[in-house]
């Protein structure tokens, strides 16, 4: 369960900065274009076709980009070094994205929530571990327990000697002789001692179980929540491709009218 855990944390570390370098080019990209605009607001008031307010918005929106790109640099930055502390990696070994940051995520193909919620069950470790306690603690219940009970001994010896003890007269020969019994005994103390014993043996099982049934619930609401977060995200792409669209056919009708000089 713990280097599944690691396992999962450097991927978040990855992603983590894969997502701080992908705001970087946005904010890089955001500061080219306000100096684009910066450079035909300028053109436009030499023309006469801008008044000075323009000039000083556009001038304060290239501020708030150029402002934008440090933050996103220095996040990148804070990102990188964490992603080479969980790697362990040393800092003149270069790292890449290799996935493209721009381009639409693959939603994938689940299957139903009630197999999901069945597969986690069945395969997290922290389950197993529990149920493993529990069957250990119902084993030491039991022999527990069988201390109310008079024991039994059942014992058997076998012995070949020279000379053997147990034939008489002695002689100078190996003697083989054996002996079997069965020896009942019971201890009344042990038997009083043994009613707390076993309820704490049980009080232990009893918590392991309601611990066991606590985490089959937590197990199953974090993957309904997880399952209702990846729908979400497929929702959210959508409609994100949808803004990209509709943004940039504003910005490109938006520069044309501009240019025409009946845009602010």
């Amino acid at each position: 369960a713990q280097k599944r855990i690691a396992a999962r944390d450097a991927k978040l570390a990855l992603i983590g900065w894969a997502l701080s370098k992908g705001q970087t080019v946005v904010a890089e990209k955001s500061v080219e274009q306000a100096k684009n605009q910066l450079k035909d607001v300028n053109s436009s008031l030499s023309a006469d076709r801008a008044a000075k307010v323009d000039v000083l918005r556009i001038e304060a929106l290239v501020a708030q980009a150029e402002f934008t790109l440090a933050e996103a640099r220095s996040n990148e930055f804070v990102a990188e070094h964490r992603l080479r502390t969980v790697l362990h990696a040393p800092s003149d070994r270069p790292l890449s994205v290799g996935i493209d940051l721009f381009g639409t995520p693959n939603i994938p193909a689940l299957a139903s929530l009630d197999e999901l919620v069945r597969e986690a069950i069945d395969h997290r470790l922290e389950l197993v571990a529990t149920q493993k306690s529990r069957e250990a603690l119902r084993e030491a219940e039991s022999a527990t327990r069988a201390t109310y009970w008079p024991r039994v001994d059942a014992f058997a010896d076998i012995n070949i000697s020279n000379p053997n003890q147990r034939i008489f007269p002695s002689r100078e020969q190996f003697d083989t002789t054996w002996d079997a019994g069965v020896r009942l005994s019971w201890v009344i103390n042990d038997t009083f001692s043994t009613i707390g014993a076993s309820a704490q043996a049980e009080a232990r099982t009893a918590q392991v179980e309601a611990s066991l049934v606590q985490l089959t619930d937590a197990i199953r609401l974090e993957v309904i929540q997880a399952h209702a977060e990846i729908a979400k995200a497929a929702a959210s792409i959508e409609a994100a491709n949808r803004g990209v669209i509709a943004a940039e056919e504003t910005v490109r009708v938006s520069k044309r009218v501009f240019a025409l000089g009946t845009l602010t």
